[in-house]
């Protein structure tokens, strides 16, 4: 059983809630400017989230089913921590709940905890996953359910800015996160991306505010205070992948970019009411290591009408697939060229395995 586990004792001490880390304060990585410095800084203050040994909090890494529990269950319920598991051991029971929880690893009182409150479930396969990710639509569900908020009453409202339909399972969770301010009202979400450790610190710290205050967490004043730049396209199964900029007169640099990011942009920015253009690999070359070599492999999948959303600055922008064309490599800069309008156009080389030819979408703004 300890050979079992190994790695993911080793995955999940990353520090969330280990003693003698720094408060928030001084943490490296996170500036007093940063987008979730305040929800850190109050929290961390409080023992509630920790850091690295490293002196950083990683507020863009992400988390993971276990160290989510931990928090959560420490947070509301910490009175109760190993009440629940003492069943299992009383009856000799090798796990707690489910298989991959063992009732002598350190997470097992935790979990055991959240699944007897109903803040957590497993999966089809009857495991829990402890060293999964968790995707935004575990974590709300978890974060509600474990604070015990009120969202009996909630009535699932359609949101342009949700990838979330009626009938999904955490649709109610979204609405009731998005009329209480849990969530950046401004921002695009989709159920399936997974969520930051600065996300989840955010979303815990609105949800202590709305449960000891009640009604919204606060008034709606999300500003620009970071460079974010993520792109979802449903349709290519593409979720919350990054975007960097590019130098357009340097071939060079654009490839070397796309070797640490999936897509990279050229021209203004979205929203700004110019052109602008994404560029991603689709050909799975032996020399190229790169782990983002086919992001666009299956672009012509694409069909008119359909939705690419893309988040910038901590705002959401929606652009509906117009058009679709092949070029010649040699006439690829009809790709760059502006009718003085805002456009997206989205081009990878064509077809797969080879650069004769640009496969290019190009997309209305909606929003």
């Amino acid at each position: 059983m300890k050979k079992l586990y190994s790695f993911i004792i080793g995955a999940l001490m990353i520090g969330l809630l280990m003693p003698g880390m720094t408060h928030a304060q001084s943490f490296i990585d996170l500036p007093s400017n940063h987008k979730h410095y305040t929800a850190v800084s109050n929290l961390s203050s409080r023992g509630i989230l920790k850091g690295y040994e490293t002196g950083g909090f990683s507020p863009s890494g992400h988390i993971n089913r276990a160290e989510m529990v931990k928090v959560l269950m420490e947070a509301t319920r910490k009175h109760e921590v190993g009440s629940t598991l003492n069943y299992h051991k009383d009856n000799s029971h090798w796990y707690a709940d489910f298989a991959d929880v063992p009732v002598d690893i350190w997470f097992a009182p935790y979990v055991d905890l959240a699944h007897s409150k109903g803040v957590v479930a497993g999966y089809d396969d009857g495991l829990f996953h402890p060293d999964g990710t968790v995707n935004f639509a575990e974590a709300l569900k978890m974060v509600i359910e474990a604070y015990g908020l009120d969202y009996s009453r909630i009535i699932f409202r359609p949101n342009q800015y949700h990838y979330v339909n009626a009938n999904d399972w955490f649709a109610r969770y979204f609405t009731y996160a998005a009329s209480r301010n849990m969530i950046n009202n401004r921002k695009f979400y989709h159920p399936g991306q997974a969520i930051t450790r600065g996300e989840f610190a955010e979303l815990v710290y609105r949800a202590e505010i709305v449960r000891s205050r009640g009604g919204k967490a606060f008034i709606e004043t999300e500003v620009a205070t970071s460079n974010e730049y993520r792109i979802t396209i449903p349709r290519l199964g593409i979720v919350d992948h990054s975007i960097e900029f590019a130098d357009p007169y340097d071939g060079a640099s654009a490839l070397e970019l796309l070797r640490r990011v999936p897509f990279g942009h050229y021209l203004a920015g979205p929203g700004h009411g110019k052109k602008f253009v994404l560029f991603a690999h689709s050909s799975a070359y032996a020399w190229d290591q790169s782990p983002f070599k086919v992001v666009l492999r299956q672009i012509d999948q694409l069909q008119d009408g359909d939705m690419i959303y893309i988040n910038y600055r901590e705002k959401a922008h929606a652009y509906r697939v117009a058009n679709r064309q092949i070029i010649p490599q040699e006439q690829d800069y009809i790709v760059m060229e502006d009718y003085g309008r805002e456009e997206l156009a989205m081009y990878t080389c064509w077809p797969p395995d080879s650069i004769s030819h640009r496969y290019v979408i190009h997309a209305d703004p909606v929003f």
